[in-house]
């Protein structure tokens, strides 16, 4: 009687084992695959970049490194694009669309985005280091803690942008449309034609 209980038991917890391994298993597929495609996704947006293409909407192309390597990305779509953490620096995107896109972290030193929409785009602690943003579209856009040092501002719509603990220092607002904008906590040495700017007295932090 005895035996049969422990044998009974030791089948069950077999079982069991064997269940919880397999659920380990199956749990493990979808993340398996999830990453495949990630990495699948990002060489098929790389491929698309040098083949010329244009249009990167919604895709994901965080942490990429462009740096140096000379290609033009001008009349580009990069709508609701992820590239958080990419590396763009001295590319050229002049005329293209960044609305809604993610571009948390990036590095951006001497990118022209001259005529370029970023309104609604999440720019936080990116460099954009002497990076040309004239006379684009930064509407809404979100700069808090961004590094601007040099930036040209020339003639750029900024309505309601958060610049808030940005760095500035030595940026161009010549003719630049500030309503609304935030500049709370902002470092502001030596920045250029900001009495100049248009809409002053709506911005938000200015003395």
């Amino acid at each position: 009687m005895i035996g049969s209980i422990v044998s009974t038991y030791a089948s069950v917890l077999k079982a069991a084992i064997s269940s919880a391994a397999l659920l380990s298993l199956v749990c493990l597929i979808p993340a398996s695959y999830a990453a495949a495609e990630a990495q699948s996704s990002k060489k098929s947006s790389v491929l698309k970049i040098l083949k010329g293409d244009r249009d990167f909407s919604g895709m994901d192309l965080s942490n990429i490194n462009l740096a140096k390597t000379g290609i033009r990305m001008s009349n580009s779509n990069f709508e609701r694009a992820d590239l958080s953490g990419a590396n763009l620096t001295r590319i050229n995107v002049r005329d293209s669309s960044f609305r809604g896109a993610n571009l948390k972290g990036a590095v951006l030193l001497r990118t022209e985005f001259d005529d370029s929409d970023l309104s609604g785009a999440d720019l936080r602690g990116a460099d954009l280091t002497r990076a040309c943003l004239c006379p684009s579209n930064l509407t809404g856009a979100n700069l808090e803690g961004a590094t601007l040092i040099r930036a040209d501002f020339y003639n750029a719509v900024l309505k309601d942008a958060n610049f808030r603990n940005a760095d500035l220092s030595g940026a161009n607002f010549k003719g630049a449309d500030l309503s609304g904008a935030d500049f709370t906590g902002a470092k502001l040495v030596d920045v250029k034609y900001m009495e100049e700017a248009e809409n002053r007295d709506r911005a938000i932090g200015l003395k």
